[in-house]
């Protein structure tokens, strides 16, 4: 690897809003340590317009750890949180970490 090469990122996130109006982050790649603060500030930036309600769409999520599962915590405190279509890896570390209950899935 040529030292001017550029490591692709990990990580990515998009949004929408569903057919209600409620908006959608959609996650792609690894929620790690690297990647928790945007997903905490798209978290917060969403929720600062006067959301009461944020899903988050973590079908494309192939990693997930504590950092990225603080911001959820985090998010969850000032708005309802649901999750779409999480991976079986995210399911797993909800699972784990007794959250289960504390994210409603969005269907």
């Amino acid at each position: 690897m040529e030292p001017s090469d550029e490591l692709e990122p990990s990580f990515s996130i998009s949004w929408e809003t569903n057919a209600v109006g409620t908006p959608v982050l959609i996650a792609q790649g690894e929620l790690d340590l690297t990647a928790a603060p945007s997903l905490r500030s798209n978290l917060r930036a969403t929720i600062e317009t006067g959301a009461q309600m944020v899903v988050l769409d973590l079908e494309g999520v192939s990693f997930l750890d504590s950092a990225a599962l603080a911001a959820l915590i985090e998010a969850r405190g000032l708005a309802e949180v649901r999750l779409r279509a999480p991976s079986p890896v995210v399911v797993r570390l909800l699972d784990l970490t007794g959250l289960t209950g504390q994210f409603p899935l969005e269907s």
